[in-house]
């Protein structure tokens, strides 16, 4: 708006509730210029870390350079936020960190004093390292026994931050314990509710301050926004330093581009005038190209026509061709009227098919023809049509019936078998090639028409449809890749795998096969460690059984084989989130043969628990 200070095209870092939404809305005032010397994703580090830091120990604890300050959790985003505001105003720092690694990357920040946060052991290497005179500040994030051990070290009048949120003390508890000390709970979520203004105001005066000589960025890890799930199991993990950062494929290049697409330059698209074909039109404007063909066999109907009038008001020139792709002299005339009438043609998205579904008896050579045509006819008039040009991108619309088969769908599966050799054939010539096997879309394409039973069919395989929202999604991440041939589809696996004999599974899924229980039955490698558990004398199976549970939470974690995991300490201590404590119960169910409560975990939240379980 006009009093915003902001106008379109800024860069700008915000706070705001539901980030992983396609649009969020907020109030201007919570809003902050992005210093042209930071990355989007280094952007992305920065407000709640650091306003939470300058809260913390500038607002709060008001730390001056005659503080002693302990951070614990310092190599996490906050903590390393906070390192930096301390060394500012001169203040001598101690920090904890789980792991070796973390600690040397702590020290190398010249950090004064480093301590293990997997141990209690801290407050006595404080005191030793103050000479019995403790510290001043606690900025604190663990709970449990570290609350109390932290106040031991905590000198006279001294001032202790909370920014945990759970198991966290309130202002009475804390009072009894030790009433000469200054306690700050501090909420940055609710500060924002109360008074967004303030910290808005607080992050366009921290944000100038990065650059060559001030506040430097944090560390960070990436994750496509498509493997999020895999982004918070990292971080339950805590193997990052710093901050884990999603990423959408359309924000990894400079800007809201996907790489390669050029607002100047021409795309085609076959099946233009059909659903799939206007999602990637709409999608092709909404990167900011200006130039558009879409060819299909027929005129447009109505809907096309009220979505190439959005696209012109967009501000894209749009030409509509009525031509086969199969027809190699009608194509040719259109590749000519493109140059002589358009930008330079940059991509080929060709989404043009058409079905035929029946048994494979039914299916004469004419039914064969009819839907191979478009996949491999046209397919081979793009490509000659194309391969002197510089295209970026020569994208095929490929079926997951090539990949796993289809009941009656042979001709389409033969035919997108074709598009799918054809792209590792044009990446062998260094051209441009990318063949994806889609599953199928919901109320868009050919399989929102397929008939009721196809549609049972896909179920009964365990394929779900694909939203046009997650597709495009899909397809933007596909294209930040350089590979010929990429499968997308939403299934489950054990589902399907329970269609064939296990003898008789399609090569694709063998390996799949290998690590997905499809039934109830117990596991081989299950029955062989019950009948050592039988064999073993009774008061060994206890410790036989914590070690089987040890190496699966090994595996959930994704450490390395040799490590071990306490069996006494609670799950959630040793980096088990409630996603990760489902995936072993999972495990443990599928293993054994038997149906395991989500909550299982929950009852029994030590592997010694579980073990008596």
């Amino acid at each position: 708006g006009k009093d915003s200070g902001f106008k379109i095209g800024d860069r700008v870092v915000a706070l705001a509730p539901g980030c992983f939404s396609k649009y969020v809305t907020i109030d201007a005032c919570i809003a902050a210029p992005l210093p042209d010397t930071l990355s989007w994703d280094e952007g992305a580090t920065l407000p709640i870390t650091f306003l939470t830091a300058w809260f913390a120990l500038i607002d709060l604890a008001e730390i001056t350079d005659k503080d002693a300050v302990l951070i614990h959790a310092g190599a996490g985003g906050v903590g390393m936020a906070a390192i930096q505001i301390a060394r500012r105003v001169g203040a001598t720092i101690h920090a904890t960190a789980g792991s070796p690694t973390k600690r040397e990357h702590l020290l190398s920040l010249g950090v004064d004093h480093v301590y293990d946060s997997r141990s209690l052991d801290f407050a006595a290497e404080i005191m030793e390292a103050t000479d019995g005179k403790g510290i001043h500040i606690v900025l604190n994030s663990l709970t449990g026994e570290y609350i109390p051990k932290s106040l031991s070290v905590l000198a006279q009048k001294g001032r202790f931050v909370e920014i945990g949120k759970i198991d966290i003390w309130d202002a009475r508890q804390f009072a009894r314990e030790r009433s000469d000390v200054a306690y700050h709970i501090l909420a940055l979520d609710e500060l924002l509710l109360e008074d967004p203004q303030a910290i808005g105001d607080k992050l366009r005066n921290i944000l100038p301050e990065f650059g060559d000589q001030g506040l430097q960025p944090l560390p960070l890890t990436k994750f496509p926004i498509l493997e999020a799930a895999h982004a918070f199991q990292y971080m339950a993990q805590a193997k990052h330093t710093g901050k884990v950062v999603l990423t959408h494929p359309a924000t990894e290049a400079e800007g809201t581009k996907v790489r390669g697409i050029r607002g100047d330059s021409t795309y085609l698209i076959t099946g233009g005038l059909g659903g799939l074909g206007l999602t990637v039109a709409r999608w092709l404007v909404q990167q900011g190209v200006r130039n558009l063909v879409l060819m299909g066999r027929s005129e447009p109907s109505s809907t096309a026509r009220d979505a190439i009038t959005d696209f012109e008001d967009s501000g894209a020139t749009v030409l509509v061709k009525a031509a086969s792709v199969t027809d190699h002299a009608s194509m040719e005339q259109l590749f000519t009227e493109i140059d002589e009438s358009m930008s330079t043609l940059r991509g080929v998205f060709h989404t043009a098919g058409v079905l035929d579904n029946a048994a494979l008896a039914h299916l004469d050579w004419n039914r064969f023809e009819a839907v191979m045509a478009p996949k491999t006819r046209g397919t081979w008039n793009l490509h000659t049509l194309t391969e002197h040009r510089d295209l970026d991108y020569f994208v095929l619309f490929s079926s997951v019936a090539a990949l796993l088969g289809s009941p009656g769908q042979s001709n389409y599966a033969a035919g997108n078998a074709f598009q799918d050799g054809f792209a590792h054939y044009r990446c062998a010539h260094g051209l441009a090639g990318t063949s994806v096997n889609w599953g199928p879309w919901s109320d868009i394409g050919m399989a929102a028409n397929a008939e009721s039973e196809v549609r049972r069919q896909w179920a009964a395989m365990g394929i779900g449809s694909i939203s046009p929202t997650m597709g495009i999604a899909a397809l933007e991440y596909v294209l930040s890749e350089d590979t010929p041939n990429v499968g997308v589809l939403p299934i489950d696996w054990a589902k399907l795998l329970r269609l064939f004999p296990a003898d008789r599974k399609p090569p694709l899924l063998d390996e799949l096969a290998a690590g997905i229980q499809t039934g109830m039955e117990p596991s081989k490698a299950w029955l062989a460690f019950v009948e050592k558990l039988k064999e073993a004398p009774v008061a060994e199976r206890k410790n036989m059984m914590i070690k089987n549970l040890q190496d699966m939470a090994v595996d959930v974690l994704e450490l390395d084989s040799d490590s071990s995991v306490d069996p006494r300490a609670p799950l959630n201590e040793l980096g088990f989130d409630s996603l990760m404590a489902v995936d072993l119960a999972n495990q443990l169910g599928s293993s054994a043969g038997i149906s395991l409560s989500a909550t299982l975990l929950f009852d029994h939240p030590t592997l010694e628990s579980l073990s008596g379980y």
